[in-house]
């Protein structure tokens, strides 16, 4: 589950290549190229990430708390299509466990994924405004971004439940943001806030 809990931090960190086409939604909007700070202020697994984009591709690397007995990272990318509708993305976890006192580590992938955008609106975010869907392999979601706010809902694709993504389970979070900040938080509690450099 942990890429569909950084999908919110990835869209809104994105920048539309024509978010200041006066022609484009959210015509004026300032860009949100560039490296962003993320520090999960309230959460269980993750405790800071950072995103850089640019118009074609966003790049996410987490750092997942670290205990005695072992540490991960996983690494995201995703590219924008020409047309600014779709981003898909790929990425790897690693995890290091220390309590052998031999770090052993095991790189596995994580299921690529798609974003498409269904409808657009007016947005603080440029032509990432609008409603999206993702699909993967194991999860759903829709995406909402509008004015300064975004919001989602992630469910457990049908015939793909385990111990992992369990029949009916859902996941929910929101935010607002501007052009240099943005903040949100998730039905479980969790609270992150990024900041541009």
């Amino acid at each position: 589950m942990m890429k569909h809990r950084l999908f919110a931090v990835l869209l809104v960190a994105a920048c539309s290549s024509s978010s200041s086409d006066p022609a484009s939604n959210g015509a004026g909007a300032a860009p949100l190229v560039g490296t962003w700070d993320v520090q999960f202020l309230v959460h269980s697994d993750f405790e800071s990430a950072q995103v850089v984009a640019d118009p074609q591709s966003i790049h996410v690397s987490v750092v997942v708390k670290k205990t005695t007995s072992m540490e991960a990272t996983a690494d995201l990318v995703l590219l924008r299509s020409a047309d600014g509708t779709q981003l898909t993305g790929s990425g790897s976890k690693r995890l290091v466990l220390t309590y052998t006192g031999q770090p052993v580590a095991a790189t596995t992938p994580i299921a690529p994924f798609t974003l498409t955008r269904t409808s657009p609106a007016p947005s603080e975010y440029g032509d990432l405004g609008g409603e999206w869907s993702l699909t993967s392999e194991y999860r759903h979601c829709t995406i909402q971004i509008q004015g300064g706010t975004f919001s989602g809902n992630c469910s457990t694709t049908a015939g793909k439940e385990n111990s992992v993504y369990p029949s009916g389970a859902a996941y929910a979070f929101n935010g607002t943001g501007t052009g240099s900040a943005f903040s949100g938080s998730d039905l479980f509690g969790a609270q992150f806030a990024a900041t541009k450099r």
